[in-house]
């Protein structure tokens, strides 16, 4: 192709500068075409017609906002739908999450022009690694983000929403984005998205400062008796309302009823108990799940779990609030952000007030801060000392 005022040869593997960009949405699939006006090496302005030839999320790469790193995979479903999953801690069923899912693909796909981006031979060598795809179009994983934010507030999820969020917008990557460091930063980003819950954030009050070498227990339970928070679905997997729900039962319980349960039957659900075999790994895992997005969260989810255990030590068999309310208490010293992820989620609180109730209790009645030094080691030790958070 050649300059239409110079005749050079530009050659399109080769980055131009764009001047302008605009999606052509009177051609068929407009998704997938876009309409520039380009600048050649000599400074003549031109227009210029790109198609995304055969172009499907399948094959766009998904480029890290942080590091700005193109990662080891294109974009998948799996991976939106586990993403999502994980970054709500559960409150979804899998058909809420398939909905939310499917919502995004179609807005990405719809705002494919836009968002899908050409990368340059100067974006690739700067943010390809040796596990990256061939270089081809890109996405941010910051569009991804906000995609799924906004199918996430259509469906008026208003508490998975605020928790997705936490992973998301707070997560830790770097100078490039410092992401959320305290519960100030939750109730910022709340009072901004709700304005109608705003109200004055107060200064956080002095505590102090605990170290603590984290070490492994001499003993740890080998039975759990379960009796966990269930999620309220029906047999084509739509939610049970509180409505549905009978007041007498403190939280929701599985049950494939399309009507409301009888008081009898859901008493029968929420005292159901079952005995497992302790298990190390899945307990780390689940501490896991909300320190997603925070520094270190493999090495301070195994901390945390060494803490929970070395206080239940000579107890073979634990029941889960145990273990539950430990992990609770340890990450309200440890991690604010990671403390309400768990702490929403083991009180099943049903509107983001609650979760702003929380927030404000880090702020006006904070723990005192517990440092786990060092990986895990045999001895305990402890320092105390007066320090502003």
């Amino acid at each position: 192709m050649d300059c239409p005022q110079c005749k050079e040869h530009l050659n399109l593997s080769e980055p131009l500068k764009v001047h302008e960009t605009r999606a052509r949405r009177d051609a068929p699939h407009a998704f997938a075409v876009q309409k520039r006006v380009r600048v050649c090496k000599n400074g003549h302005k031109f227009n210029f017609t790109e198609m995304f030839d055969d172009w499907s999320l399948s094959n766009v790469m998904v480029r890290q906002s942080g590091p700005s790193r193109f990662q080891a995979h294109h974009f998948d479903r799996s991976r939106l739908h586990a993403d999502i999953s994980k970054g709500v801690v559960g409150l979804l069923s899998d058909a809420e999450v398939r909905e939310v899912a499917r919502g995004v693909e179609e807005q990405l796909r719809d705002e494919m022009a836009t968002r899908v981006r050409i990368v340059s031979p100067e974006e690739w060598a700067e943010g390809n690694t040796p596990n990256s795809p061939n270089p081809g179009p890109y996405i941010w994983d910051t569009d991804i983000r906000d995609v799924t934010e906004n199918q996430l507030g259509l469906s008026k999820m208003r508490v998975p929403y605020v928790l997705y969020a936490t992973t998301s917008r707070g997560r830790i990557l770097g100078e490039k984005r410092p992401g959320w460091k305290s519960a100030k930063n939750v109730l910022e980003w709340i009072f901004l998205t709700f304005p109608d819950l705003s109200q004055p954030i107060p200064e956080r009050t002095k505590v102090y400062e605990e170290r603590w070498r984290p070490r492994a227990p001499t003993s740890m339970p080998s039975e759990v008796i379960k009796a966990g928070r269930l999620i309220a679905t029906a047999p084509d997997g739509r939610r049970l309302s509180a409505q549905e729900i009978q007041p007498e039962v403190p939280y929701p319980t599985t049950g494939p009823h399309h009507e409301s349960p009888g008081p009898e039957e859901l008493q029968l659900k929420t005292m159901a108990r079952r005995l497992v075999r302790f298990s190390l790994e899945r307990f780390v895992e689940s501490i896991q799940l909300a320190l997603i997005g925070r520094p270190t969260p493999n090495e301070t989810a195994r901390s945390v779990a060494a803490w929970v255990l070395t206080n239940l030590q000579g107890q073979d068999r634990v029941h889960s609030s145990q273990l539950s309310v430990g992990v609770l208490e340890c990450l309200r010293r440890v991690d604010d952000i990671a403390y309400l992820r768990w702490s929403t989620h083991m009180k099943s609180y049903p509107q983001v007030r609650h979760v702003v109730t929380e927030a404000l209790g880090l702020v006006t009645q904070p723990s005192d801060r517990l440092i786990f030094v060092g990986q895990v080691l045999p001895q305990r030790a402890t320092e105390r000392s007066e320090k502003k958070y």
